[in-house]
């Protein structure tokens, strides 16, 4: 029957003031706020926190465009993309007259390219993988999303599963997180071609070129050391046209070392800017498809979003009046329980009952 009045209960004849007070509660409670069951809320405070935060950061950022050194506070995080001298060219090492020292820069920035490989790679290796997660993920949601359609799909193949009215708005869900998969299956792919794969040609490229140098200008070296070993072998004596030869020889030689010298040098200095070129070049790459997968999904949840807030609030609607209902109920079986712990169950106490009524339910 419908239970949005609770003097249906009463029956003919008056009741107890105790039942009176059960039910009069039950029909407070029909407009009460009390939940029927626990339920999800978004923690806005935590948001708030974060867009603070990051409004904060981006003041920070502002005010530190204008300071050097550690008046800018010396945090690593607050990094101004904007500003030119990030870009500035970097001299490693400046060609100086080969000397042992000298060959030992040389040699040491040599190492640091090796090292840069290893980074870079496993930096790419780390970008895959998490390429490869992704890819998982959107097929989990594939499924899920394939898990949603059926059940509204009278035909599928758990058609057989009630889910009344709801089943257009599970199959809007459904369709929701296809969609967001497709985007993130766009985002993955960019991430790839865009991230991964320059990156790593990048590595590879760089540490052809740069060991290419290292070993002219090893090859070199060895050249104007032998020939130079040759010359100085010569006596006193020797004859004026093999001196004559052996010196041009040398002094060949020791141009190719200092050209080579020069160009590994070159070379080296140069590789450490096109280092934050590419670098910066696959963050930007990095963070445009984020800002796209993120824009699309949010256009997304914009044009649904009027029909969340009216499902939101037929569903609080609907809470408070399940619970107001449930508390009709037990108000209900409390006055069904005082009623039967007055009557007595013999078949001669019938005339001992009091003045009420039994309720039926």
């Amino acid at each position: 029957g419908n239970l949005s009045t609770p003097t249906e209960y009463l029956g003919a004849t008056a009741v107890s003031s105790a039942n009176v007070a059960l039910l009069a509660a039950a029909e407070d409670a029909v407009h009460g706020t009390g939940g029927a069951e626990p339920r999800h809320e978004t923690n806005t405070h935590a948001l708030m926190e974060r867009h603070s935060f990051m409004v904060k950061r981006s003041v920070s950022m502002s005010v530190s465009e204008d300071l050097e050194g550690d008046e800018a506070g010396g945090d690593d995080c607050l990094v101004n993309f904007s500003d030119p001298r990030l870009f500035e060219g970097n001299v490693m090492l400046d060609f100086q007259t080969d000397s042992p020292a000298h060959r030992k820069e040389v040699e040491q920035l040599g190492d640091n390219v090796e090292a840069l490989r290893s980074r870079l790679s496993s930096l790419v290796s780390k970008a895959r993988k998490y390429v490869d997660a992704g890819n998982q993920y959107s097929n989990l949601g594939r499924k899920f999303a394939a898990d949603l359609l059926d059940l509204h799909d009278t035909e599928g193949k758990k058609s057989a599963v009630n889910v009344g009215d709801l089943g257009p708005a599970l199959a809007e869900l459904g369709r929701t997180i296809l969609e967001i998969q497709s985007y993130r299956d766009a985002l993955l792919g960019s991430f790839e071609t865009t991230f991964c794969a320059p990156l790593e040609f990048f590595v590879r490229r760089e540490v052809k070129g740069v060991n290419r140098l290292k070993a002219e200008h090893s090859a070199s070296l060895l050249e104007h050391e032998t020939n130079l070993a040759r010359l100085l072998q010569l006596h006193n004596d020797a004859d004026a046209d093999m001196v004559a030869a052996r010196q041009d020889a040398a002094s060949a030689s020791f141009k190719r070392h200092e050209l080579a010298r020069f160009d590994l040098v070159h070379e080296l200095n140069q590789l450490e800017m096109r280092k934050k070129f590419q670098i910066a070049e696959r963050v930007c790459n990095g963070l445009y498809a984020d800002l796209g997968f993120f824009h699309q999904c949010h256009i997304v949840m914009a044009t649904l979003e009027p029909s969340m807030r009216d499902m939101q609030h037929a569903l609080s609607v609907a809470r408070k009046k399940f619970a107001g209902h449930d508390r009709i109920w037990l108000a209900k079986r409390k006055q069904l329980e005082l009623r039967l712990d007055s009557i007595d169950p013999t078949p001669n106490a019938a005339s001992t009952r009091d003045g009420g009524t039994f309720i039926d339910l």
